[in-house]
């Protein structure tokens, strides 16, 4: 008999059999209320589950004894763990990963998310299938969907980046003219020595070569704030967003999932 939906499907389950004693009446035949007993033979631990506490009900008021032997079924953490959340986590890991790969190559950035959230998908298939049937979400169901949703933003994020980066490249790229500046202010040049600063104009060249070789010399350069692309500022969101989600998820989920 499958085990039940009485308790939380993820950590406890009970398993519950019904014996009837249908080779005479109630009558003739009861089961004793203080020596029935049921016991379980074998190893306790199975393959997904730990089996627990068997308890026994007995019934002889109806036409023939019924006995009602319930068996707690405890869901074994590391089997979850290996083939649920373990290969999920390395999956939104190298989903995550993709995010640093470089711009140009943008077949394969979405061919690694997009094999990531096939598998993705495999793996919530399984771990349906291994669990008992439910009309409400499970804590396993909560966690393989965000993994899912997660994955496909990231391909979204691949997408728009890959826009941004196409624009980017076939904008022109204006080199800016240099400021033209009046002739008295080409002829005037600043020249700063250790103790004086010589002014000297063109009509005077011989006064500027000697605070020239004695002093030390500094140029000013005047340079024009280049704008960040799209492309850059879409990664850079994208790398942090991703990043705060799986950690907010995460700290929430695990610390829902202790607290119950």
């Amino acid at each position: 008999m499958p085990p039940g939906t009485d308790a939380s499907p993820a950590l406890l389950q009970e398993c519950r059999l019904v014996l009837t004693m249908l080779s005479a009446s109630s009558r003739l035949l009861v089961f004793h209320e203080n020596i029935s007993e049921a016991v379980f033979v074998g190893n306790p631990h199975l393959v997904e589950y730990t089996v627990g506490r068997v308890s026994v009900d007995v019934m002889n008021q109806n036409d023939f004894a019924v006995m009602h032997v319930k068996i707690s079924l405890v869901r074994r953490a590391g089997y979850i763990l290996m083939n649920v959340y373990i290969p999920s986590m390395l999956l939104l890991v190298v989903s995550y990963v993709t995010l640093y790969f470089r711009v140009g190559i943008f077949q394969a950035r979405v061919l690694g998310t997009l094999t990531a959230l096939l598998v993705m998908a495999t793996l919530f298939t399984q771990a349906s299938s291994h669990l008992p049937k439910t009309s409400y979400f499970k804590m396993v169901d909560v966690w393989l969907l965000t993994c899912i949703v997660v994955i496909f933003i990231i391909i979204v994020f691949h997408v728009l980046i890959d826009r941004a980066f196409e624009r980017a490249e076939k904008a022109p790229t204006a080199t800016p003219a240099a400021p033209s500046l009046s002739p008295a202010k080409q002829a005037m040049k600043v020249y700063p020595s250790e103790r004086t600063a010589t002014t000297a104009s063109s009509r005077n060249p011989i006064g500027a070569v000697g605070p020239l070789s004695a002093g030390r010399n500094t140029s000013l350069r005047l340079r024009q704030r280049v704008r960040t692309p799209l492309y850059q500022n879409l990664i850079l969101g994208a790398r942090l967003a991703v990043f705060a989600a799986l950690l907010t998820f995460n700290v929430v989920y695990w610390s829902t999932v202790f607290q119950h």
